[in-house]
């Protein structure tokens, strides 16, 4: 038998394949499209199917599935909406998903703190439920979705840029030009240009992904912006952030 928790507010990230790109509670903006849900399933599970939920959009099991299968709703003018959505907790971490009408984790969101803890509380003396389900190896060199470990540390608006910033990088060279490999090189450390003079297209290609893979700061900002103005779609989407952002201090949109 499910358990239910009842007006829970939910933040939905779509398509989130790291937990970095789920904003945790203090993270939330007035921007952002916060959904109550009226009732929502929730269960414990084991900690390696919670890391595998969470990152990764991997095919959920069909006994999940069909266990969860229109248990939640939510209600819009007035009008009652069922929905797949459910909660998962190992015992420490707690995140909803919503499948929608697929088999997989498109969209997730952390809880606000209180009910994370009545979540926790409430399965403390459970055991989890053992869902079958295929563990599956981080993909290497997975540049549009950077591991976790480089997004420590950073704010959201932080993580948001650095990682518009790589795809904005992918994208402008795509087509394996060497000069705008250098041109966004030199864009990015005007100073090393010797050290690089050698380099074929695709190890600079490489080694400027890596540069900036590392922390986050100006130099991050800087080239970003450059981007932007060169690419109208990422324009679009760095202007949407900063608009979004209620602690960007002096960062301007782009006209």
């Amino acid at each position: 038998m499910l358990d239910y928790a009842f007006d829970v507010w939910l933040n939905w990230s779509d398509g989130a394949i790291k937990h970095y790109q789920i904003p945790q509670f203090h993270e939330w903006h007035k921007h952002d499209k916060i959904d109550l849900m009226e009732r929502i399933p929730f269960f414990k599970v084991k900690e390696g199917f919670y890391d595998y939920v969470l990152d990764g959009n991997f095919e959920l099991p069909e006994d999940l599935i069909i266990s969860v299968n229109c248990q939640a709703f939510y209600r819009k003018n007035d009008k009652r909406y069922y929905s797949n959505a459910f909660i998962i907790c190992d015992g420490k971490r707690v995140l909803a998903v919503d499948p929608g009408n697929s088999k997989t984790p498109n969209r997730k969101s952390y809880l606000i703190p209180r009910h994370e803890r009545t979540i926790i509380d409430m399965l403390i003396q459970k055991e989890p439920i053992k869902f079958e389900y295929t563990p599956v190896d981080a993909t290497e060199n997975d540049y549009m979705n950077p591991p976790n470990h480089l997004m420590y540390g950073l704010t959201r608006l932080e993580r948001d840029l650095k990682s518009l910033l790589i795809e904005g990088l992918l994208i402008s060279l795509g087509d394996n030009d060497l000069s705008k490999a250098r041109y966004w090189y030199s864009e990015w450390d005007n100073k090393s240009m010797d050290s690089i003079k050698d380099l074929n297209v695709n190890d600079l290609i490489f080694r400027l992904i890596e540069e900036v893979a590392i922390g986050f700061h100006q130099g991050h900002k800087d080239l970003l912006v450059a981007i932007a103005k060169t690419d109208p779609v990422i324009k679009i989407q760095y202007n949407a952030i900063i608009e979004r952002d209620e602690s960007n201090g002096k960062t301007q949109k782009l006209g």
